[in-house]
């Protein structure tokens, strides 16, 4: 999304320079690896044997959206990083 709108303000279709991409990139990858620490911390929840209500059904939901979004930043955003 942020890579759209680099281009779409510097108004030429020649895509994103090598700078940008690491910029964009680099920042992808921090917050892969917030997701990611927030993927354990679900994990753990669920592991761990508290007997709060509703603890259970927030982490699984936590851990699900947190699966998803790592995977999609994984398999559908990071090649344009690797690949500048």
């Amino acid at each position: 999304m942020i890579s759209i709108v680099v281009v779409r303000i510097q108004g030429d279709n020649d895509g994103l320079t090598k700078t940008q991409g690491m910029v964009i990139g680099i920042t992808q990858l921090l917050c892969l690896g917030v997701c990611v620490l927030a993927l354990l911390a679900a994990a753990y929840s669920l592991i761990a044997k508290k007997k709060l209500p509703y603890k259970k059904i927030r982490s699984i939901s936590c851990f699900a959206g947190n699966l998803i979004t790592v995977s999609a930043m994984i398999f559908f955003e990071m090649y344009n990083f690797w690949g500048c």
